[in-house]
Parts: structure tokens; C-alpha cells; sequence
């Protein structure tokens, strides 16, 4: 249920977004053309375009960029970028940190942060405390 309402099962996606390291993107298409199909499917958060999105994940240098030419951690932020950017309620985060250096933490962290309010997020982690820090509860998995 989403504000009172039922929603219809194949409408589920437009309420979540997910981030993990081994979530696909295209490689084939563009910074640019992956946001353009994102939007396919799910909006950006207000006032977010293909060209401030770029912007926001600092990589606006390469907005006509293929993203097979993209490191591990630049593909990370594009990952993060269309889950946490995106205008949904629910935010799965798989091990958001991993490929990011300490600067990459940093700003995965103030995006996170800018973009939470109103939403429910769930983060699993290898509990590392720069992944969970905005988390109230934790549940620990016997190993």
C-alpha cells in the first residue's frame, strides 16, 4: 500500500529503487541515453534532468560518454545515482559504498542524505558504518 492506495502489481517498480554492484546497466548506451531510458520507467526526483543528473553524480563529463569506457566506481555512481535520484518511496541499497573511494563515500553520503526525507530505506551492508549511518535499526545475520 502506498498513501492508502493499493498498488496494481505490475506498477510495483515505480515504487522502488534499487542500487547493488552487480545491477546491469547498458553498456552500449550513453550517461545520457541510460538516464533517457530510466525515464522510461520511473521519474527523477523534482527539478532533476538527464543533464543535472550528470551534474549531481559528477560525471558530467562524460554525459556522452559509453559506459563500457566507465571504471567500477563511476559505474557505481550512476548505479546510486538512478536509485537515490529517483521519485520513488522505497530505496534498496545493496552494498552502496563498494568501488567508491573516500571522496566517492562522501558524496554518496550527502546524496543520500539530501534525498531521504519521505522515504523508507533499506541498506544491506557488510556493516561498514559509511553505509548505514542515516539507518535507526540494524539486524545482524549470524554468519
Amino acid at each position: 500500500m502506498h498513501e492508502g492506495k493499493e498498488i496494481e502489481v505490475d506498477q510495483v517498480f515505480r515504487y522502488i529503487s534499487i542500487a547493488t554492484p552487480f545491477l546491469a546497466l547498458y553498456d552500449q548506451f550513453t550517461l545520457k541515453e541510460n538516464v533517457e531510458f530510466f525515464l522510461r520507467f520511473k521519474k527523477l526526483r523534482d527539478g532533476i534532468d538527464e543533464k543535472s543528473f550528470a551534474e549531481i553524480i559528477g560525471l558530467e563529463k562524460h554525459f556522452d560518454k559509453q559506459l563500457q569506457h566507465f571504471s567500477s566506481g563511476m559505474r557505481q555512481r550512476m548505479k546510486l545515482g538512478l536509485a537515490i535520484l529517483a521519485d520513488t518511496p522505497l530505496l534498496l541499497l545493496d552494498e552502496p559504498v563498494s568501488h567508491l573511494d573516500k571522496n566517492a563515500v562522501k558524496w554518496y553520503q550527502n546524496l543520500l542524505q539530501n534525498n531521504i526525507a519521505g522515504r523508507t530505506l533499506f541498506v544491506a551492508s557488510n556493516s561498514q558504518t559509511e553505509e548505514i549511518f542515516l539507518c535507526d535499526n540494524t539486524i545482524q545475520m549470524p554468519k
